[in-house]
Parts: C-alpha cells; sequence; structure tokens
C-alpha cells in the first residue's frame, strides 16, 4: 500500500505517460541492436551498451 500524497501519485503517472513515447524509442532500438524479433522482460539485462559506447567512444 502506497502511504504517499494523490498528488504525487498523479504526478507520477502523468510524467510516466508523457515519456512513454522515449521508452518504446529506447526498446525498439535496443531490439534492434540486439537483433532480436521481440523484446522480453529478461532483454533488460542484456548488456548491450558496452558495444555501441564501442563504437561512438
Amino acid at each position: 500500500m502506497c502511504h504517499c500524497p494523490n498528488k504525487v501519485f498523479s504526478n507520477l503517472v502523468e510524467v510516466a505517460k508523457e515519456n512513454i513515447d522515449v521508452i518504446s524509442e529506447f526498446n525498439a532500438l535496443k531490439q534492434e541492436e540486439l537483433g532480436i524479433e521481440a523484446l522480453h522482460f529478461y532483454d533488460n539485462y542484456v548488456p548491450w551498451l558496452v558495444k555501441l559506447l564501442k563504437i561512438f567512444l
């Protein structure tokens, strides 16, 4: 059970809704870089960013 004010919870939900496109773009990039057809929850733990950093650094 959350013991935070309704205003705080409502703000959290609103910010999440406003930024869902950013998360979707990030997941699409990750899926493309990993070369997989579907992104699953456990794919969040794959260290794919190291590969990208090596390319740009």
